[in-house]
């Protein structure tokens, strides 16, 4: 089977091509318009109802066409499942004959605590842990998290972590919503410290090559504060000021003397805005959506500093329904570094860390100062179910949500960069990928991904992803 960039064309001209943005739903009525005249809400024990109607585009009082009503009534509960407070929404309308509506809406609220222990990979993903070094249990991690949703009932939530194993990590991060008189501001505080004894240090063949010693040879620790502003239910603005510091011993700045830049420390503090505009059905995993988002990041504020970049990402993405259980979606994402200057190890990754990969290529790192990154993806949802455990009485544990979807995909990329690398040899040229997988959605904030892939290298693999949103530690600065 030879890789066919014809058949990555195919696929990426068919998502494009179907792609628009997603349509609200209608109804028929004998009503040409609707006036609310009362919105009841019920079920609800630790959210607080001005928290609930936060979400509501439908005012009381209000008349809508009945087309109108349609569309608000369909984007305002999507954005209340997009709080991830609840588990089921249950909207009843009750049309009186004066064409007023009364609503009533009942909410079963999720599981707000969870003291969580995960087993993870010290490794970017399952597939380097288990093929590049041979799924060795020692470089696996034991986490114990913390995570209090809704802790005051405004959505507000708090994770504290410990994790030991192959990279010890102790971190806390709090997000408190609606702050300020229209309730429209939100305020984030983070600190984390990892700390690791055998750290990758350089990139040889294409894949991270790591140090091994009996001490802790590299720290990073960085503590920062966000502001959020959202003018409406489909815009956020985000400003971050953030310190950061790296510490690495005198043998890693022997061995790799770019890692630093030949210094063993350096600290400085960033700067970080981003402005997103968004309209989702589902967060964990939207089906009928959009998503357009631009970030700046200057590193190196003070006179202080001995860190100095300065980049721009752009990304873009588009889902669409397009019936009979069909869906289609499209990302692009791009980075432009404006200093192009060499930059530490850890500030010139590209292609391969995080969620930024071409499918195909999970086992290989690109480092430069540019990126450009295109995924189109078309899916067909064959389970659509709750499972109810038995003997368990609460609902929120009794039923449980199971869906899965058949997908086939293609992927393009490119990383640019000036400082060539004879180990690193994928820089500077066209990576292409396609492939077939199933996605699982097994609980509500899970999905894991199974999928088998050819690349562009004439190379063969079934590669596994999972995606836990528990919160994220500040990865939109590295």
């Amino acid at each position: 089977m030879k890789f066919s960039p014809l058949l990555f064309a195919i696929m990426s001209t068919i998502t494009l091509a179907l792609l628009s943005p997603p349509n609200g739903c209608y109804s028929q009525s004998r009503c040409a318009n609707y006036t609310i005249n009362k919105i009841k809400i019920n079920g609800y024990k630790r959210t607080r109802p001005l928290t609930i109607l936060h979400e509501f585009s439908i005012k009381e009082s209000k008349t809508y066409t009945v087309a109108d009503y349609e569309k608000e009534k369909q984007e305002t509960i999507n954005r209340l499942y997009d709080t991830e407070l609840f588990t089921s929404i249950t909207w009843n309308d009750t049309i009186l004959p004066t064409c007023e509506i009364q609503i009533n809406i009942n909410f079963q609220e999720r599981w707000y605590t969870f003291p969580i222990v995960i087993l993870g990979f010290g490794d970017r993903n399952f597939n380097e842990w288990y093929q590049t070094y041979n799924h060795d249990i020692r470089r696996l991690n034991l986490g114990f998290w913390f995570y209090q949703r809704n802790i005051t009932g405004r959505n507000d939530n708090l994770l504290i972590g410990y994790q030991t194993g192959f990279t010890k990590k102790y971190g806390f991060r709090y997000l408190l919503r609606g702050v300020g008189k229209n309730k429209k501001s939100n305020i984030e505080i983070n600190a984390l410290l990892t700390k690791e004894k055998k750290t990758a240090i350089q990139i040889k063949n294409n894949k991270l090559e790591f140090y091994s010693s009996d001490q802790y040879s590299y720290s990073r620790f960085f503590s920062g504060i966000t502001y959020f502003y959202l003018p409406n239910p489909n815009t956020q603005l985000a400003v971050d000021a953030t310190y950061h510091r790296f510490q690495i011993s005198d043998e890693i700045n022997r061995i790799n003397s770019n890692y630093l830049l030949n210094k063993t420390r350096r600290e400085g503090t960033s700067f970080y805005v981003s402005l997103m505009q968004f309209k989702r059905d589902n967060k964990i995993y939207p089906l009928n959506a959009f998503l357009y988002k631009l970030e700046f990041v200057k590193i190196g504020m003070l006179p202080s500093d001995n860190l100095n970049n300065t980049w721009l990402n752009g990304k873009i993405n588009l889902h669409k329904q397009l019936g009979y259980n069909f869906f289609v979606s499209q990302s692009f994402q791009a980075k432009y570094d404006f200093t192009n200057q060499r930059q530490p190890f850890r500030l010139a990754r590209a292609l391969g860390y995080d969620e930024y990969y071409v499918r195909g290529y999970e086992l290989y790192v690109l480092d430069g100062q540019h990126y450009f990154l295109n995924r189109n993806t078309i899916k067909k949802r064959i389970i659509n179910k709750h499972i109810t455990v038995p003997y368990l009485k609460d609902n929120r544990f009794s039923n449980l949500p199971l869906t899965a979807y058949l997908k086939a995909f293609a992927d393009y990329g490119y990383v640019w960069n000036k400082f060539e690398n004879p180990m690193s040899t994928l820089p500077n040229t066209s990576l292409m990928s396609y492939g077939i997988g199933i996605d699982i959605l097994p609980l509500y904030s899970l999905v894991v991904r199974v999928e088998y892939t050819r690349n562009k290298l004439k190379e063969n693999g079934v590669f596994l992803h999972f995606n836990l949103d528990i919160g994220n530690d500040n990865s939109h600065i590295w």
